[in-house]
């Protein structure tokens, strides 16, 4: 009778061109009986649903396994080294899952899987593109221009702005996808802490603070003679950290040559460090309002 066989009554070693891998008559855990001889010439499969998979840094992700033993003698147990995925940190990860038969055959599956940070926020830069943390302008006239950055870029992107006291007539609009320009005027000269969010589609936000200082004069026009009908321009500033926003504009007298060209070259940032720049003409004289304030190249100009 087949099922009074045991194990040492099969002197085989093959079946059907196959390696037998294991007889037995009893299971392997509990050496419960398994109904008579089996041989069985095949490792379980094991197989995951994680493998290969991204998640998210912080993700509840259990471990998912399966075994199958086809037409061998049946799983017996199915497990992984872990029942919860690691998802603390970022990185390449895997686990292993392991399936055992009723006889004792086993195969172990290493499974792989990635954690990724997920969607990041814009990261915002509200400085001017210079580094500007705190920035004066002479009236309460402001407008500042910005950028982000987007590591997922998951746009489209939007734009609000904490202006830190009552402004009037406030605008904020995008450049492109990577810029935005933001203005509004402050009725009241004073300091105020300016807060600039950009939000992406997916809800991440990312946030810049700034200073902006209203009413403010504190750089002076400098001048000195290079050459005859050269002069070379520079500023002091009265502050240790406060960078002047001051564009050309042919408009107000805050930053502009005169006579001829309004714009010569000069800066529209002046920080606490100034800068020189050299200006040739061809008048008498060349005059720079720079804050409301003036200064003149002329054949009386000192020599630099």
């Amino acid at each position: 009778k087949l099922g009074k066989l045991s194990p040492e009554d099969v002197a085989a070693t093959e079946l059907a061109g196959e390696p037998i891998m294991a007889k037995m008559t009893n299971a392997p855990g509990n050496n419960a009986p398994i109904g008579g001889l089996k041989v069985d010439k095949q490792n379980p499969v094991v197989t995951s649903t994680n493998q290969g998979a991204t998640y998210a840094v912080g993700s509840a992700v259990p471990a998912q396994v399966s075994c199958d033993d086809g037409a061998g003698s049946g799983v017996m147990s199915c497990t992984t080294s872990v029942t919860t995925l690691d998802t603390a940190t970022p990185g390449a990860k895997s686990f292993t899952a392991t399936g055992t038969d009723l006889v004792g055959n086993a195969a172990t599956l290493t499974v792989p899987y990635t954690v990724t940070a997920g969607n990041q926020p814009p990261v915002v830069r509200a400085d001017l593109g210079a580094g500007v943390r705190r920035m004066g302008f002479p009236t309460g006239l402001v407008a500042i221009t910005g950028s982000f950055t987007d590591p997922d870029g998951r746009g489209p992107y939007t734009t609000t702005v904490e202006w830190g006291g009552r402004v009037i007539g406030p605008s904020v609009g995008l450049t492109g996808s990577t810029g935005f320009v933001i203005g509004a005027l402050y009725p009241q000269n004073g300091t105020y802490n300016v807060v600039v969010k950009v939000c992406d589609q997916a809800g991440a936000c990312g946030t810049d603070q700034i200073v902006v200082v209203t009413g403010a004069q504190l750089v002076t026009p400098t001048v000195c003679r290079v050459a005859t009908g050269v002069a070379r321009f520079s500023w002091t500033n009265s502050s240790t950290d406060t960078t002047m926003v001051l564009p050309p504009t042919p408009i107000l007298n805050w930053n502009r040559f005169t006579p001829g060209l309004v714009s010569r070259g000069q800066p529209r940032l002046y920080g606490p460090t100034p800068t020189a720049f050299t200006v040739p003409y061809n008048s008498n004289s060349l005059s720079w309002v720079l804050n409301g304030r003036t200064v003149t190249a002329n054949s009386a100009t000192p020599n630099c």
